[in-house]
């Protein structure tokens, strides 16, 4: 074993120490938990109703709008005797995200009939239901007719002229109705979702877009860390007081 010599010189005093030097002391933290949005306030709400609430002058509440977290920080100032961080997370709907609504993404005929008839739950209530049932019978029987007139003319300078007409004609219906969570964790929303398609080359492509679904997810995201972060740092008589330091990134 290595020792390590010290010399001192103190009021005309030489002082030669021996002995080892303490192991440095990395922080650690004891504990770490991750979930959805919710997960912070859960996690404040438990450690309350079990009788020991979280203490607000060695917590603190980072919010991050840009990575979509909000993380919480306990015993703060014990890096090496534990602590505990719970990072809640905005995360999509991955079942909503399936639909691929408002994005560049193109599904063939089988590809939306299958998605439309594996997500029924989501076509909450009687007449959206019946809507549901309607759609998976069209795409299953779908039919579509394409007029196509090409008329060319040309003349002996060698000048060409084209008219393309096309013409599509089909029994599925316009938009459809879901019900769903746009993140997990929150409350589920309803919005209206357009059937968008295309024909070349005697090939149907569709898409979905929902200018509804747009301006929901836009709310949510606002509204998420704005009442969260209300939430946990008030101390309002009446609420539930919990007093938490919080910081915006």
């Amino acid at each position: 074993m290595k020792s390590e010599i010290k010399v001192e010189a103190k009021e005309g005093v030489l002082m030669v120490l021996e002995g080892k030097a303490p192991e440095p002391i990395n922080p650690k933290r004891e504990y770490y938990m991750g979930g959805n949005i919710r997960a912070v306030v859960d996690y404040v709400i438990g450690r309350k109703k079990a009788g020991v609430p979280v203490n607000p002058q060695n917590a603190v509440v980072v919010i991050d709008e840009t990575a979509l977290t909000i993380t919480l920080t306990t015993e703060a100032h014990l890096h090496d005797q534990g602590g505990v961080t719970v990072e809640a997370k905005l995360e999509p709907n991955p079942r909503l995200q399936e639909f691929q609504i408002n994005k560049n993404h193109r599904f063939g005929l089988k590809d939306l009939e299958r998605l439309v008839n594996f997500n029924a739950d989501m076509f909450n209530g009687e007449a959206h239901a019946n809507a549901h049932g309607m759609l998976v019978a069209a795409l299953r029987n779908f039919t579509a007719k394409a007029n196509i007139e090409i008329q060319q003319g040309g003349d002996k300078r060698g000048n060409k002229a084209e008219n393309f007409t096309k013409t599509v004609t089909t029994d599925i219906i316009q938009n459809f109705t879901l019900s769903a969570n746009i993140f997990k964790g929150t409350e589920v929303k309803t919005f209206t979702v357009d059937i968008c398609y295309e024909i070349n080359d005697n090939v149907v492509r569709f898409w979905l877009e929902s200018t509804e679904l747009f301006q929901l997810t836009i709310r949510e995201l606002n509204s998420q860390f704005t009442t969260q972060k209300e939430y946990l740092s008030d101390l309002t008589e009446g609420t539930s007081q919990h007093g938490l330091i919080v910081i915006s990134k």
